[in-house]
């Protein structure tokens, strides 16, 4: 994924080289990601060894290489993450408020939105007190919310209903895009949030999709009050709820995108829902049961705070395997599976896609990692044409980019022209309307009793 915002992080690399020894010493660190220090899948990297498919999700972050080099480069232990990316989140907001003084608001807003990244890097290892992620969440949350709407015209961040609470989604459309426009709807996984989603979604928007990144129960600005629960596929009545009210989205041709986990909400929502038009599921559970006790420590203890109430990992996640549901899915879904994922085994994206029989279209990245970082651009290029298709909608190739011309500038870099941001910070309530879903199989233990109707805030 190009990047040709700037880097406001510029050190030579050669000053943080580290002895050969150093790093073998530091090698015990790769046990939180699951991996082992020698193996072929590594990078001996400067001060610290981590996994090569997260140095792609930085990557895809747009955190400059020399800062994702000094931040890993100062990590020798579990506890010096936190303060490692929170350094570096810093020195992001520093540059922003200089460029901020010079009147480069394009440069100032590229520096907070990598340090609403690092913020966001520094809570995937945080430690145990409540108060510190609590702390680097909302800074992540409000140093990104201050610079998407300068980098992202029609941008604004919105709040979807979902039985008694509010979600927190970000809703943005393409600027010259056909009108109304198809959504598609991106759920993150359990360490993803909707802001990490929206740095992705170039290649659907120059397609002319509009996108709505949606932190689901227990994920996200979710994590703090909700409880992680694959029980919430009605959040499906608050997303068609906003494009009834958005006369620029067209209500009959929506798509749910989940990632990890959120593949199984994605699809559980399908399963329930029938007006989905489609679904793309990227690196899917099938059945956790039989797998979750291999997880890597780190993410292990993450996905057990986010449950809340399980005391262990195999009963946070059994509720997200899908084997029993896929049955009832009548919408076209786009499977994409990653052949060294060491977080959910590989063959749980073929058991996806082989119980789908043909309604499934598998993408397989033999040599990615888990949700194939390295390979966003070219599987979110699949997934708009794939969209096409699904949707029935006829594909115009002069008017389809192709993925190498995709880059940070067409969207989420500083503009080349001199327009100053519209001002669309502020948030939109969307009300639900329970009597315009279709009639579902009945669930106990996902039905929550009847609620009153949250009211529009106009």
């Amino acid at each position: 994924m190009t990047d040709r915002s700037p880097d406001n992080d510029a050190v030579d690399a050669s000053s943080w080289a580290t002895p050969p020894e150093r790093a073998e010493r530091s090698s015990p660190f790769s046990r939180f990601f699951g991996g082992r220090g020698g193996g072929p899948r590594w990078t001996r990297s400067q001060k610290s060894i981590v996994p090569d498919d997260f140095r792609h999700r930085l990557d895809a972050m747009l955190i400059p290489k020399t800062t994702s080099e000094r931040a890993l480069g100062e990590v020798h232990r579990a506890n010096d993450w936190v303060g490692a990316w929170n350094r570096a989140a810093q020195r992001f907001l520093a540059e922003s408020r200089r460029e901020d003084a010079h009147g480069d608001w394009a440069r100032s807003a590229a520096a907070r939105r990598n340090a609403a990244m690092c913020y966001h890097v520094a809570n995937l290892l945080s430690d145990d007190d409540p108060r510190t992620i609590r702390t680097l969440r909302a800074s992540s949350v409000q140093a990104f919310s201050q610079s998407i709407p300068r980098l992202l015209f029609e941008t604004r961040k919105v709040r979807i209903p979902w039985r008694t609470r509010e979600l927190q989604g970000y809703l943005c459309k393409p600027e010259d895009a056909e009108r109304p426009m198809p959504l598609v709807c991106l759920l993150n996984g359990a360490t993803t949030t909707k802001e990490e989603l929206l740095l992705w979604t170039a290649p659907l928007r120059d397609a002319g999709f509009a996108v709505l990144t949606l932190d689901w129960p227990g994920t996200g600005e979710a994590a703090g009050n909700l409880k992680l629960s694959s029980q919430c596929d009605d959040i499906t009545d608050g997303i068609w709820a906003l494009a009834a009210r958005d006369l620029d989205l067209d209500a009959d041709h929506i798509a749910l995108m989940g990632v990890s986990i959120g593949s199984s909400v994605a699809l559980r929502a399908a399963a329930f829902d029938r007006r989905i038009g489609a679904v793309m599921a990227i690196s899917p559970p099938f059945e956790p049961r039989f797998w979750s006790s291999n997880v890597p420590p780190a993410a292990a203890r993450f996905l057990v705070a986010l449950a809340g109430q399980a005391a262990a990992l195999p009963y946070a996640l059994q509720d997200f395997g899908i084997s029993d549901l896929l049955h009832r899915i009548t919408c076209p879904v786009l499977v994409v599976g990653a052949g060294q994922d060491q977080l959910i085994p590989a063959s749980e994206a073929m058991h996806v896609a082989a119980s789908l029989g043909d309604l499934a279209t598998m993408i397989w990245y033999e040599q990615s990692g888990h949700c194939a970082y390295d390979q966003i651009d070219d599987w979110m290029e699949v997934a708009a044409q794939w969209l096409f298709g699904a949707f029935g909608f006829e594909i115009e190739e002069e008017s389809y980019p192709p993925s190498t011309q995709v880059d940070v500038a067409s969207g989420l870099g500083p503009k080349t022209d001199d327009r100053q941001p519209a001002h669309q910070t502020e948030d939109v309530v969307i009300s639900v309307d329970p009597a315009a879903r279709p009639e579902r199989p009945a669930n106990p233990e996902r039905d929550a009793p009847p609620v009153k109707p949250l009211e529009a805030d106009d």
